[in-house]
């Protein structure tokens, strides 16, 4: 079995070189497979004790906001936490903007 080492050298690597389809393809692969197999890194271990059973509460008509009402919040944000770093290779300034927003609330 690869190593969480490994596995986060594979995609340092990855990251490091110039995106085309192929590859972001490889990292949202690589990505999912860190999650499935690690799941307990500390940041996802920090972020599972701070929203422990808590689940969502939406009010908004948008499709994403819809699905994600009353579920949990903790996995939404695995969701959305390997969508940023896809996000980042595809779109370094979008993912600053976003960092930024949330970093105002």
């Amino acid at each position: 079995m690869i190593s969480e080492r490994e596995l986060n050298e594979a995609i340092r690597e990855y990251e490091q070189q110039p995106m085309n389809a192929q590859r972001v393809a490889k990292l949202v692969d690589l990505y999912s497979l860190r999650e499935h197999l690690y799941s307990g890194s500390p940041a996802t271990v920090s972020v599972r004790t701070q929203t422990e059973e808590q689940k969502t509460k939406t009010e908004g008509g948008t499709e994403f906001l819809q699905m994600a009402d009353g579920k949990d919040i903790n996995k939404i944000l695995i969701i959305i936490d390997n969508l940023m770093q896809t996000i980042k290779v595809l779109h370094p300034r979008m993912y600053d903007r976003v960092l930024d927003l949330i970093s105002d609330l």
